[in-house]
């Protein structure tokens, strides 16, 4: 049986793909909770996993820890990877005997399902935090907040996304939209519609239309990240830190006006107030906003080489780090529909407006790219391991976002 801790990592995560085609791995154990201390880009990485058990292992067993087992499950069910899991699998185990076929454990979804569909978005997530997940197969599959009907056609336009993410935010924290000015929300919001927009036309089949047996999910996390320069966080890699560094010595300070800073004078000199000992250092920590957009289709390589007619079998790892690139490119279409698609290439625009940092994992690539510190609006991203760029291949694509708050967007 295949065992992930609580402190899950992403080089964890990597190290058990390549078990996953194993005998031992048809049994998996998994976290009730993944921290936020532990959880940088690694909830999207690890659903993306559990779509790969799923299609490396015919007898799927998820092993529930602790009692009562029903609990832990409701539980489970509330979180993204917990959902992913007992979506995937096709059995649940658990302590005194305890046994539930996937049918039966599925139902355990529907209390959260239930509150996607109904706006709830408080109820979406066991964390602090909203997750909107579209379960291949389900009769609420085309989500309301996402769809305008309980069909694949309705999918809501780029202006309903600006209402659709500020409700999101609002729902998990509320301080944070009146530190967003209309622009930076309509910037995010855009990113979201894209890559969401892009998911729904290309990760719903495989790359030759047909679909997954074993199931197939897409969705969105959003949550908040508190970040302190001089307190390591153990979410934060070296490239992260290295960005949220520079986004927290660049975060605007909101300054009193005269009037108030006479009045506070005044009050000193009339011994109402102590004078306080001017600090001079900038403040060391800031909020950010996360936002991770995964599915468990193909992933960008595999489709974008069938619309262009090579084979995916015979891609090395150079070629399909080229075809992921060419998505992102001006001019280039992701879509179905004639014409010159402008898409993922508007998305890059606004992610270096809004000064985010972006991770992706795809395929076999796994990619970053820091918009604060490079004035281009090209997609030219760098890997997450320099020295070893080849990842072990995972399916479907996560896009982990990261905007700062309190910052000028021009």
């Amino acid at each position: 049986m295949l065992r992930f801790p609580r402190d899950l990592s992403l080089d964890f995560l990597t190290e058990q793909i390549e078990k996953l085609s194993r005998s031992e791995a048809s049994a998996i154990q998994i976290p009730a909770k993944i921290p936020p201390g532990s959880g940088f880009a690694v909830t999207g990485c690890f659903i993306q996993l559990l779509a790969e058990w799923s299609r490396n292992n015919q007898n799927r067993i998820l092993q529930v820890a602790g009692e009562p087992v029903e609990d832990m499950l409701t539980h489970l069910a509330e979180e993204p990877h917990g959902s992913a899991a007992i979506y995937f699998a096709q059995q649940i185990s658990g302590s005194r005997g305890f046994q539930l076929k996937s049918d039966d454990a599925r139902k355990y979804l529907i209390p959260v399902i239930r509150a996607m569909q109904t706006h709830n978005y408080r109820a979406t997530s066991g964390t602090r935090g909203v997750h909107l997940c579209c379960y291949h197969g389900s009769v609420n599959e085309y989500l309301t907040p996402l769809y305008g009907r309980n069909d694949e056609n309705s999918l809501r336009d780029s202006s309903e996304f600006v209402d659709l993410i500020n409700s999101i935010i609002k729902a998990f924290e509320p301080s944070a939209i009146n530190k967003l000015t209309p622009i930076s929300l309509r910037f995010i919001s855009s990113i979201l519609f894209e890559l969401f927009s892009n998911t729904h036309d290309h990760a719903r089949t495989d790359e030759s239309g047909n679909i997954y047996p074993e199931g197939n999910l897409r969705g969105i996390i959003a949550r908040t990240i508190e970040f302190r320069e001089d307190r390591r966080e153990s979410f934060v890699s070296t490239h992260v830190h290295r960005y949220m560094t520079k986004a927290t010595l660049q975060q605007e300070h909101r300054r009193p006006s005269p009037e108030v800073n006479q009045e506070r004078v005044e009050r000193v000199q009339a011994g109402y107030a102590k004078q306080p000992t001017h600090n001079n250092k900038p403040k060391t920590s800031t909020r950010f906003l996360e936002f991770t957009i995964y599915d468990t289709g193909p992933g960008l390589a595999r489709n974008w080489a069938k619309r262009k007619e090579q084979s995916k079998e015979t891609l090395d790892f150079e070629e399909e780090l080229k075809l992921v690139k060419e998505c992102f490119a001006i001019g280039s279409t992701t879509k179905d529909s004639d014409g010159v698609g402008q898409g993922l290439a508007n998305s890059i625009m606004a992610l270096r407006k809004l000064g985010a940092f972006m991770v992706l994992r795809t395929g076999r690539a796994f990619l970053y790219q820091d918009f604060l510190s490079k004035a281009e609006e090209a997609f030219r991203p760098e890997h997450w391991h320099p020295d070893q760029k080849e990842r072990p291949y995972l399916p479907g694509t996560t896009y982990t976002i990261v905007v700062p708050l309190n910052r000028r967007v021009i």
